[in-house]
């Protein structure tokens, strides 16, 4: 797995530089799990309702799933 990650790496790489552009790649998967900020549940919740959207509750114990929106930031 590793020696096609790192093909696929290099074969990317040639093509930033062909089209003159950069990538920044964060690995978040070793991050500690955090939960999802309260506030931010709240507005997602009331913008779904107020848009008539179907939403569901969405329970992860291991809180991979919010992990990587905790540090977005606000607007």
């Amino acid at each position: 797995m590793n020696k096609l990650l790192q093909k696929s790496s290099n074969k990317f790489n040639l093509l930033l530089k062909k089209r003159k552009t950069a990538y920044h790649l964060e690995d978040l998967g070793q991050d500690k799990p955090q939960s999802f900020n309260h506030k931010m549940a709240q507005i997602t919740e009331l913008s779904c309702l107020q848009s008539d959207y179907s939403f569901r509750y969405m329970y992860s114990g291991a809180g991979h799933d919010a992990m990587n929106f905790l540090f977005v930031q606000r607007v």
